[in-house]
């Protein structure tokens, strides 16, 4: 929701030192008469034009209501304003408007300052708006890069099927090793040493039994390396999977 937009003035400037105007209004009519042109002048200010118009017996009434004071009053001090020049004499008698040169600049004076700060206001929020939309577009595809390279790494572990561990195994020179091994990580839900799931069974072979001890004990053994078999030398799995 926007914010509303401001009418007319808060307040009016009003001079120490009165012009014959107002010396005339007081001289006239008192302090009441005085009284009833700065409430005239208020109404005047409520406007964006300045202008208060009373062309209507309604509005005329709405007047003298809003400014406490009588139809013979509001005339009185009404025709001696006319006359010294308080409110233009020509728009009165041609639309029974009140106003003067001196509100409607002041009106407009403020008006433009208001427009202008209006202007500056939208400006700024435009380019806040436009900086924090181009701030997000890079976290935004950064994001989105981040989730498909966790996508892409993100990789069910299917454990092997014997033959086809065994078989690598043999392959490798190594097949003594073979049923120990499979048995050992299927007990433990394919994990190692440490509790972590294995997500390579090939490359924790590699660096946990495809290694010189391992053949050296197969050899000594007496156990033909690369046909397969149960490597007896290995009395508790634990001994190769804690190398890892």
């Amino acid at each position: 929701m926007g914010r509303h937009r401001k009418e007319g003035l808060s307040y009016f400037s009003f001079e120490v030192n009165l012009d014959y105007k107002w010396q005339a209004i007081e001289a006239v009519h008192g302090l009441e008469g005085f009284a009833v042109c700065v409430k005239i002048y208020q109404e005047c200010y409520k406007t964006d034009s300045g202008e208060l118009d009373i062309s209507s017996i309604l509005r005329r009434k709405i007047l003298e209501k809003n400014l406490n004071c009588g139809e013979e009053l509001l005339n009185r001090v009404l025709e001696t304003a006319l006359e010294v020049g308080m409110f233009d004499k020509n728009t009165y008698d041609d639309k029974k408007v009140l106003t003067s040169n001196g509100i409607k600049k002041r009106i407009d004076a403020v008006g433009r300052d208001r427009k202008s700060a209006r202007i500056r206001s939208e400006k700024s929020s435009s380019a806040n708006k436009n900086r924090s939309n181009a701030e997000s577009v890079p976290k935004e595809k950064n994001r989105i890069v981040k989730n498909r390279k966790e996508k892409k790494t993100i990789k069910q572990f299917i454990p092997p099927e014997f033959e086809v561990f065994n078989s690598y195994c043999i392959e490798n020179k190594f097949g003594h090793i073979a049923k120990r091994a499979f048995d050992g990580y299927a007990v433990n839900d394919w994990k190692d040493s440490n509790n972590k799931p294995i997500t390579n069974w090939k490359q924790k072979l590699i660096q946990v039994w495809f290694n010189e001890r391992n053949q050296l004990k197969g050899n000594q053994n007496g156990q033909n390396i690369g046909r397969g078999g149960e490597a007896s030398q290995y009395d508790n799995i634990s001994e190769v999977i804690q190398v890892n």
